[in-house]
């Protein structure tokens, strides 16, 4: 038996995930995940984007197999609007829970049961989840949470998650304010500063856009530091 490393085939196998689950796609609108995560990914996202990392590509096509084989034959494909804010979620279906009809949202993620089952949910998930239950005016939002990482066998834990009207208005106020900064930086075709409007670190780590705003970051030190001697120069 002869085994050959293939890269061409790599490629096909990875465009042809591309294809199938839409992800080279512009999305129209100003969508509830545009403003949970990072503006100015965002802002290049809809402007100038660059095409996703090989790793990227199979992250998000292990998530969307994922959910197209999970979820129920019952699952539904929603989209909701409310202040010019989109909100589809990913993969839905009705269930009845004590007599009152709702929506379960199914994620899956690489972290182990520990990590969020004794530590906090990702603030992201948290703010998006505020997002759409605002969106739908409702005080609850169930889970069902697909670990992965767990040894022997993936494993799913299922949550109701009840939120205080104060704490899901609040979290509102915080996406139209980032709507109104994500709008104004696609009026006027500058985007957002880098690193500032990112709601997690984590989040530049493999970004594609990181050199960009890298970059971006370089430039503008530099006509600062020149402004700043033009003044300097201009006072003597």
């Amino acid at each position: 038996m002869k085994r050959t490393l293939n890269p061409d085939l790599d490629r096909i196998v990875l465009d042809a995930l591309a294809e199938k689950y839409k992800l080279l796609e512009r999305r129209e609108g100003i969508h509830l995940s545009d403003l949970t995560y990072c503006l100015t990914k965002s802002y290049w996202d809809c402007t100038a984007p660059l095409p996703p990392t090989d790793k990227e590509l199979l992250l998000f096509a292990t998530g969307y197999g994922l959910q197209e084989v999970m979820t129920p034959s019952c699952g539904k494909s929603l989209v909701y609007e409310l202040d010019e804010i989109t909100y589809r979620p990913d993969s839905v279906f009705p269930v009845t829970i004590a007599g009152v009809e709702s929506l379960v949202e199914m994620k899956s993620t690489r972290a182990g049961v520990k990590r969020y089952q004794d530590g906090e949910l990702p603030e992201t998930w948290v703010t998006y989840m505020m997002g759409g239950a605002f969106i739908r005016d409702t005080d609850t939002y169930h889970l069902a949470v697909i670990y992965l990482a767990e040894r022997g066998s993936a494993a799913i834990i299922s949550e109701t998650i009840t939120f205080e009207r104060e704490e899901l208005e609040y979290n509102w106020k915080w996406l139209l304010e980032r709507k109104d900064i994500y709008k104004k930086a696609l009026r006027t075709e500058i985007a957002p500063d880098p690193f500032i409007y990112n709601v997690a670190k984590w989040l530049c780590t493999n970004c594609r856009y990181r050199t960009v705003c890298d970059a971006v970051t370089i430039m503008s030190r530099k006509e600062q530091v020149e402004k700043d001697i033009k003044e300097l120069w201009g006072q003597e």
